[in-house]
Parts: C-alpha cells; sequence; structure tokens
C-alpha cells in the first residue's frame, strides 16, 4: 500500500515579512526627507541672504552657494557657522575643527596644530590635515552678518564690481585667497546652478535684520 504525504504550503511568518516592510518604507521616508534637505536649507536661510544683499550688494545667491557648499546643505555645519569662517578676535566662542587645506608652501601651517602633509601631484600643492578655529554663533543671523563684514573687508570687497554674477563674484574671492582649495570654482560655480533651480516662487517673509553697514569698520 503506497502511503501518499500531503506536502502544505510553506509557512510564513507574516510579522516578520510586515516588519521588514515597515524597514524598507521608513528608509524610502528618510531618502525622501534627504532631498529635501537642500529646499529646506534655501528657505531657511534665502531671506538672510536677501538682506544682506539689499544692505552690501554682495550677491544673496553667492552667500547661499557658500553657506550650502561649507555647511553641506547645513549638514556639516560648525554649530551655527554655515559659512566655516574661522574665529576672530571678537567673536562670541569658538571651535576646534580638523580641517584640509592646500598651499604650494610646505611650510604654511608651521605653529598650527598638523595632523598630516602629503604632496598631490597632480594639483602641485601640498594637502594639509590641520586643526584649525572656528567661530561659534549664538544665532544664523550672527553668522550671516560676520560672513558680510568679512567679504566687505578691504580684501575682499574688491569681488563686489562682479555683484550682477554670482559666478563671477565667487570666482573673484576665491583669486583673493578666500579658500585654499584649487577647485574652488568649479564647486561654486556648480552650487550656483544648484542654489538657482531650488530657489522658491513665492517670496518668504521674515524679521528684518539689524542693518548690517552699521558693524562695518
Amino acid at each position: 500500500m503506497v502511503q501518499i504525504t500531503k506536502i502544505g504550503l510553506p509557512k510564513i511568518d507574516f510579522e516578520f515579512t510586515v516588519k521588514i516592510n515597515i524597514v524598507k518604507f521608513y528608509k524610502l521616508i528618510m531618502k525622501s526627507f534627504e532631498r529635501m534637505k537642500p529646499e529646506k536649507f534655501i528657505k531657511e536661510n534665502y531671506p538672510f541672504a536677501l538682506e544682506v544683499e539689499k544692505e552690501t550688494k554682495i550677491p544673496a545667491i553667492a552667500i547661499l552657494a557658500q553657506a550650502a557648499l561649507e555647511s553641506g546643505w547645513g549638514e556639516k555645519s560648525i554649530g551655527k557657522n554655515i559659512f566655516g569662517i574661522k574665529y576672530r578676535k571678537g567673536d562670541p566662542g569658538f571651535r576646534k575643527v580638523l580641517t584640509t587645506e592646500y598651499s604650494s608652501d610646505k611650510n604654511a601651517f608651521r605653529g598650527h596644530e598638523v595632523k598630516s602633509i602629503s604632496y598631490d601631484e597632480n594639483l602641485g600643492k601640498y594637502k594639509f590635515q590641520v586643526y584649525q578655529y572656528f567661530a561659534d554663533y549664538p544665532s544664523k543671523k550672527d553668522a550671516f552678518m560676520s560672513h558680510a563684514r568679512l567679504l566687505l573687508t578691504d580684501r575682499y570687497k574688491g569681488a563686489l564690481v562682479f555683484n550682477n554674477d554670482p559666478k563671477l563674484y565667487l570666482d573673484a574671492i576665491w583669486r583673493m585667497g578666500y579658500a585654499t582649495d584649487p577647485n574652488y570654482d568649479k564647486k561654486m560655480s556648480s552650487m550656483v546652478d544648484s542654489v538657482i533651480k531650488r530657489l522658491p516662487r513665492k517670496p518668504i517673509i521674515m524679521e528684518k535684520m539689524k542693518p548690517i553697514k552699521g558693524y562695518v569698520k
């Protein structure tokens, strides 16, 4: 007599399957939020940039592009210092941060706390991993005002002849020594494009900033 064994359907752990799907859905949601970060960054900071432009003629788009690049759309901001401004005497506080800098001079950072030095043959420059002190501001508004004061110093104010073109303006202050990154001009040009395509269609209303001209020595 032949014995017939019934073969049932494989047992499915529905609770486990649901949990897996929830995790996948959560990850999709988080990715969606990540895609929205630049838009949120612009919404929060564009009004400040516009106020600075109104007071100083520094292009708002250039200001926003710098902030976005230096802070990684706000994700790598040094506290409220979204511009990566170095600490100067009179600033409210500071934070010590490991940075990457470039220079043709091997002794460019003598006297600083240098972690490593290497030579980039493609760039023809030395690459430094060096600790530096950055300004720590109580608010973003303070950061914008300090950034404006810096760009209105004798070293950079000549770039205002390009105030109608954010890319030329940023290229000018780079050549005046604003950044050591040899690719800064290309990065800023790309960031300007990223900012422009994300600008809000409707105006954003905010509380008026304190005039910046009164803070420029």
